[in-house]
């Protein structure tokens, strides 16, 4: 069975008008499993929404550990999803389907400081040594909001910085 996952940052999945386009791209696209970031989709409108956009698919999210739930998880059957751990910057999750082998996902939508993101890295390391991770299939893939070049940024004062 062929197994379609995306990782997808949408910022902003309360604007009805992206929830068309996006819902047609998965079902063009046959999508299995996916995970959306940056959605400022509040708790209260979830369930309208991924009821318009997904029906029929089971989800969840972090607005356990963030108010603005910043990742949704959500899945088709035969899938099966099991959430492991639910941090404000990720989730991991175990899935599994029916004549495939089991396997880890981890989403990550990394916070905009510094400081934050060291937390997510420690977070990590730490995933992988209490869920023994180091020899099992595991993706990690999300926005780790981390640039290259200045130009890269969406600020106009760190398009002007001269690197070093």
């Amino acid at each position: 069975m062929s197994i379609n996952l995306f990782i997808w940052n949408v910022k902003g999945f309360n604007d009805k008008d992206k929830h068309p386009a996006f819902k047609n791209w998965l079902n063009v696209n046959k999508v299995s499993i996916g995970a959306i970031l940056e959605t400022h989709v509040k708790e209260s409108n979830m369930s309208l929404i991924m009821n318009y956009v997904c029906l029929c698919w089971s989800s969840t999210t972090n607005h356990s550990e963030d108010e603005d739930g910043r990742i949704i998880i959500f899945w088709r059957h035969p899938y099966q999803v099991t959430i492991l751990l639910k941090f404000r910057q990720s989730v991991t999750c175990l899935v599994q389907c029916p004549g495939s082998p089991a396997f880890f996902v981890l989403a990550v939508y990394a916070a905009n400081t510094v400081e934050e993101r060291k937390l997510l890295w420690d977070s990590l390391k730490d995933t992988k040594y209490d869920l023994s991770l180091h020899s099992s299939p595991w993706i990690i893939d999300g926005d780790f909001n981390e640039i290259i070049h200045c130009a890269e940024h969406s600020s106009d004062f760190f398009n002007q910085i001269t690197p070093r």
